[in-house]
């Protein structure tokens, strides 16, 4: 055991009314520091928050942890991810579940829990009556150990959070998920990105937001959603007035699918944020959601990045941000927005009051004199944050001068290091 493991474990059995919180990440601890610190758990009573992440806890260590969550009375949040454990595990860590009352959010992200471990928290969910915040990322979880949880879910009172990201859920957990969310009335936001969950995937939980009444955070990132998919969840954002996040990003909506988002934009008085990049849409489909903004009075985020956006697409938003008074936020970088888009978003910024931020990096505009001068011009009358690229031989003026224009603390584009690029 190394020495700066001991001291904390000496520290620990004070029990000082100000440590509350530990995080022994990458730390190499194996079993026996494990059993060690669980035993300093059993009686410690001011501790509330301990990360274990990035160790390498196996079946002896993680029961010992066990009995100490069985006994320990102060213990709020645990963080056991990326230790690789296993169903075995898990079993015993669920039946600890069961009975402790003090915890209420576990993090057990980048492990191997499998559909059995999922069954053995789920089946602890159905009586636990404190966790809020359960994280089960990355697991090899599959369609069968979803629909036990989703059966925990239909009864649990607590949930507040799920994060089911980056499993391997397809159409039948997801159909299980979203039955559970017309019962489920306590739960606020689901991840379920990185998964592959498709049109009829997307279809279920459309049809389940159209009854429940609480999630107002959903992240389908990367679920292969298209057109189809993406129509059902529209329809039931003209409904839902609930969400306020949805994240739609890495899916292949199109055109098509943001027509679709825009038309439940024009109605929808919840949603504040929604990402929409890497989405295969362009111009055609980003004048839309361009209209939709015109009338829109609760969106403050929208993410468009990665997409295939061109100058039309980009003049289509700028007429948008003439008139919207309530978008903060806005990415288009990695389109291919060039000089004519560029300068007609910097002249709606003119007008524009409320947009604090926008992301312009990798796209396609030539740096010009015009250009340039109406990005400054934007600068000076509004003080918004910019983030875009500047390469020293795009310039047709002195490259120091123009590098003296702008206002490091609000536009991000690296002089610092450009200019140590330059001197080298």
């Amino acid at each position: 055991m190394s020495p700066a493991l001991l001291k904390c474990i000496e520290e620990l059995k004070t029990n000082d009314p100000t440590r509350t919180s530990i995080a022994l990440t990458w730390n190499d601890i194996r079993d026996e520091e494990a059993k060690a610190i669980a035993d300093v758990l059993k009686v410690n009573t001011t501790l509330t928050s301990v990360a274990f992440n990035f160790n390498n806890i196996r079946t002896e260590g993680i029961k010992a942890l066990v009995d100490a969550l069985k006994a320990n009375a102060a213990l709020a949040s645990i963080n056991l991810s990326f230790n690789d454990i296993r169903p075995e595990e898990t079993n015993a860590l669920a039946d600890a579940l069961k009975i402790n009352t003090t915890l209420i959010s576990i993090n057990l992200s980048h492990n191997n829990l499998k559909n059995e471990g999922a069954k053995a928290i789920a089946k602890a969910l159905k009586v636990n009556t404190t966790l809020t915040s359960i994280v089960l990322s990355n697991n090899n979880i599959e369609d069968d150990g979803v629909k036990a949880l989703a059966d925990a879910l239909k009864v649990n009172t607590t949930a507040t959070s799920f994060d089911l990201s980056n499993n391997n859920i397809g159409y039948e957990g997801a159909k299980a998920l979203a039955d559970a969310l017309k019962l489920n009335t306590v739960l606020t936001s689901i991840n379920l990105s990185h998964n592959n969950i498709n049109n009829e995937g997307a279809k279920a939980v459309a049809d389940a937001l159209k009854a429940n009444t609480t999630v107002a955070s959903i992240d389908l990132m990367d679920n292969d959603i298209a057109c189809e998919g993406v129509k059902a969840l529209a329809d039931a954002l003209k409904i839902n007035t609930i969400p306020t996040s949805v994240d739609l990003s890495i899916n292949n909506i199109k055109d098509e699918g943001a027509k679709a988002i825009a038309d439940a934009m024009k109605v929808n008085t919840a949603v504040a944020s929604i990402d929409l990049s890497d989405n295969k849409i362009e111009d055609e489909g980003l004048k839309a959601p361009a209209v939709a903004l015109k009338v829109n009075t609760t969106l403050s985020s929208i993410d468009l990045s990665h997409n295939e956006i061109k100058d039309e697409g980009a003049k289509a938003l700028a007429d948008a941000l003439k008139v919207n008074a309530t978008l903060t936020s806005i990415d288009l970088s990695s389109n291919n927005i060039a000089d004519e888009g560029i300068v007609s978003i910097a002249d709606a910024m003119k007008v524009n009051t409320a947009v604090a931020s926008i992301y312009l990096t990798c796209n396609s505009f030539s740096n010009t004199d015009d250009m340039v001068e109406a990005i400054l011009d934007m600068q000076r009358k509004r003080k918004t944050y910019i983030c875009f690229d500047l390469f020293e031989d795009d310039f047709d003026e002195d490259y120091d001068a123009r590098m003296e224009c702008f206002d490091p603390d609000i536009m991000d584009c690296s002089l610092d290091s450009l200019r140590d690029l330059r001197d080298r």
